[in-house]
């Protein structure tokens, strides 16, 4: 398996192939707001596919902002979940981006819900954990959900070199409420011009 980032050579046999995953594998609710992922701007996001002997198997959609990068998608087809894609390319990510912090957001883990969501809310929330992601403690909410903010820190609850060198040296919770400041500038500036309503709150579990 390798990964891949989609260029003009390769857009034309990818993208649907993206758009096609991502309508499988999201809500609509998450489809269209703040992103489309059939409508991204080349310029603004990038895309980065697994490929095996040409087989499409998954992509992620990032962008870039100031000290973050922001992963909007991530998606693996549903035949070969739980088969270690997703975190080849979520370290193909971080390793691509390691002069910023990579940040996505998860469904509301604490939240109260039905026994079977909240059990994925967690299995999901652990994937990232295995794969270096840490909780901030901030929240966001859109189109009726609330999303915890986590971010790529390589080694959840140690302090970390890029982390430092991007917050000042301090691995502490007024870093964590620097991420959310920061994702909550980024959404800020994603959603002008669109009809799209958000709010960042820290969470009373930290």
């Amino acid at each position: 398996m390798k990964i891949v980032e989609i260029c003009d050579e390769n857009r034309a046999k990818f993208m649907p192939c993206i758009a096609k995953l991502a309508h499988e594998a999201f809500p609509p609710c998450e489809l269209i707001a703040p992103f489309c992922v059939d409508e991204l701007s080349e310029a603004e996001f990038e895309h980065l596919v697994a490929v095996d002997n040409g087989q499409f198997l998954g992509f992620a959609t990032v962008r870039r902002w100031q000290n973050l990068v922001y992963l909007a998608f991530l998606a693996v087809n549903l035949n070969i979940r739980n088969s270690g894609v997703g975190a080849q390319i979520l370290n193909a990510l971080t390793n691509k981006f390691v002069d910023a912090i990579v940040v996505a957001e998860i469904e509301n883990p604490y939240e109260n819900c039905c026994d079977d969501e909240k059990e994925l809310r967690k299995r999901r929330l652990k994937f990232y954990e295995r794969n270096g992601f840490c909780e901030s403690g901030h929240f966001i909410s859109y189109c009726g959900v609330c999303y915890e903010i986590i971010y790529f820190d390589g080694a959840c609850g140690t302090k970390n070199d890029k982390f430092d060198y991007l917050y000042n040296g301090k691995y502490d919770l007024a870093n964590m409420d620097a991420i959310g400041r920061d994702f909550k500038m980024m959404f800020d500036e994603f959603s002008k011009g669109r009809k799209f309503e958000f709010k960042c709150e820290k969470s009373k579990f930290f």
